[in-house]
C-alpha cells in the first residue's frame, strides 16, 4: 500500500522530521503531516475491516474446535487429487524401503555395509622398532618375541607453509625373558602413554598462551 504524495515509507518521516527540525521549513512539515493523516486512515480502515469479520458467523476460533477422534488415525482427505496420489507414492517407497529390504538378504547385506563406521585413515609412517639389547630386569640375553604390537601416534608435523596432520605407526614386539620370565618391549620408542605426539601437545601449550596474552591485553 502507498500513500500519495513526496513521502513513501515511514522510514522517510524520520528523515523529513529531522530535517524540519533543524530548517523549520513550512513544505516539509506539511508533507510529513499530510503523510501522517493518510496513515492513521489506513489503520482505520484494516480496524474497521477486522472488526466486520469478528461480527461474521464464518470466522471460527480454532482453539474452540474439537476433533471427533483425537488419538484415532484415518484416512488423510485432500482438496487436490494430485496432493493424494504424492501421499500414496511417499507410503510406497516406505514400503520399499521398511519391509522389502528386511525381506530381501542381499539387499539387508548391501545396507548393513553402508552403516559401518568409516575406516581409519592410513598412517603416514610405518617404523619398525628394534628389539632391546637385554632384558631390563636381569640384563640377560636369552629373551624370545612373546607377541607382535603396534601404536598408532597422531601428531603434527610443521611444514614449510603451515601445518600437516602426520599418523605414525609403529610396529614392535613384546618380548619374555627366559632366565627371570618377565615380560618387555623395546626401550627405544618415541611415543608416550597418550595417542597424540609430543608436536600436537607443543601446538596447543603455544597456541593457549598466545590466547592468554591476548585476552590480557584486551583487559
Amino acid at each position: 500500500m502507498k500513500w500519495p504524495g513526496v513521502i513513501t515509507s515511514g522510514l522517510e518521516t524520520i528523515v523529513w522530521r529531522l530535517n524540519w527540525e533543524s530548517c523549520k521549513a513550512t513544505n516539509t512539515k506539511e508533507e510529513w503531516i499530510r503523510y501522517n493523516a493518510f496513515d492513521c486512515e489506513a489503520l482505520s480502515t484494516i480496524t474497521q475491516k477486522i472488526l466486520c469479520l469478528l461480527r461474521t458467523d464464518d470466522v471460527v476460533d480454532v482453539t474452540k474446535l474439537k476433533r471427533e477422534h483425537p488419538y484415532g488415525f484415518k484416512r488423510n482427505t485432500f482438496f487436490f487429487e494430485e496432493f493424494d496420489f504424492i501421499n500414496k507414492s511417499a507410503y510406497w517407497d516406505y514400503q520399499r524401503e521398511r519391509v522389502y529390504l528386511k525381506s530381501n538378504k542381499s539387499l539387508k547385506r548391501s545396507c548393513n555395509k553402508a552403516t559401518k563406521r568409516a575406516k581409519a585413515p592410513l598412517p603416514d609412517k610405518f617404523i619398525n622398532c628394534p628389539p632391546p639389547p637385554s632384558c631390563p630386569k636381569c640384563a640377560s640375553l636369552k629373551f624370545s618375541q612373546h607377541s607382535k604390537k603396534q601404536k598408532t601416534v597422531i601428531d603434527i608435523k610443521f611444514m614449510k607453509n603451515g601445518l600437516k596432520k602426520w599418523i605414525t605407526c609403529y610396529r614392535f614386539h613384546r618380548y619374555r625373558c627366559s632366565d627371570c620370565g618377565s615380560t618387555f618391549v623395546t626401550a627405544n620408542h618415541n611415543w608416550k602413554r597418550s595417542k597424540f605426539g609430543v608436536n600436537f601437545f607443543a601446538y596447543f601449550i603455544y597456541q593457549s598462551i598466545g590466547l592468554t596474552l591476548i585476552h590480557r591485553q584486551k583487559k
